[in-house]
């Protein structure tokens, strides 16, 4: 009795002159060689005298790949876009964009810290966002939102012990885990000036992602809303109910009615 189970196979294609491995592989794997001649290749690669040799090859070639890379990609562009799409909705790809996006917040956060210290030698991220136009924009407007007590020196994390309102740290209106930093339109709101402000650091760090804000407030933020809110104050509520909150006052005019 035939195996009805039987696997198509393809035949391994490493080769030399004299010499082709007789390795076995099934069809539907999209690789060409089979796992010995890839380990094999690995380790080679992996050589000092190999990664020399590479690395020469492409200090001499660069203008010739990057030319070649150009027309393939503009050969190939819908292909290639098709392709990204469904790899990005496997697990992987979701994986690697979460990532991707965790490093693009974390960058954007860096920038804004160097731009107040205005020490950011070419501050391009938030500018092209819209969302300031330079170091002396950013520090211009953190301090228009300072209180009587603070000041640039006294920027940054307190330390163990230290009474309130002794320093201060760059404060989000609406919090950033509530924006989704895969979408455009939200980063650009996550970090818009009006969401910023100069906060007390003791008040930040116990606040963290807590509904601090009366009905009212929030309306008057309604521009700068998460697309996930849906315009509805009630819907923009529930996202804080979603992300951890600590145990702090919470001031509200309604919960029965949206505004």
């Amino acid at each position: 009795m035939a195996d009805a189970a039987a696997v198509e196979l393809k035949r391994c294609t490493s080769k030399s002159r004299n010499w082709r491995c007789a390795e076995m592989i099934p069809v539907s794997d999209k690789r060409k060689t089979c796992a010995r001649c890839r380990g094999n290749a690995t380790r080679f690669f992996r050589t000092p005298h190999r990664k020399q040799a590479l690395k020469e090859y492409h200090e001499k070639n660069k203008e010739h790949r990057a030319e070649y890379l150009a027309e393939y990609y503009r050969a190939h562009r819908e292909a290639l876009a098709a392709y990204k799409s469904d790899w990005n909705k496997t697990p992987k790809g979701r994986a690697l964009q979460k990532r991707a996006n965790a490093r693009m917040i974390r960058h954007l956060a860096n920038s804004l810290r160097a731009m107040l210290k205005d020490k950011h030698p070419r501050p391009v991220s938030l500018i092209d966002l819209g969302c300031f136009t330079g170091s002396d924009d950013v520090r211009t407007h953190f301090e228009a939102t300072f209180e009587a007590w603070m000041s640039f020196a006294n920027h940054g994390r307190p330390m163990p012990g230290n009474p309130p309102k002794t320093k201060w740290q760059i404060g989000h209106r609406i919090p950033q885990r509530l924006f989704d930093s895969s979408n455009l339109d939200d980063v650009k709101k996550c970090w818009h000036r009006n969401n910023l402000f100069a906060q007390c650091a003791s008040v930040n760090l116990k606040s963290q992602d807590a509904l601090i804000l009366s009905d009212a407030e929030l309306v008057q933020l309604r521009p700068l809303w998460p697309a996930a809110a849906l315009n509805s104050l009630q819907q923009m509520k529930q996202l804080y109910r979603k992300i951890r909150q600590p145990k702090v006052e919470v001031q509200s005019d309604s919960d029965s009615e949206d505004i």
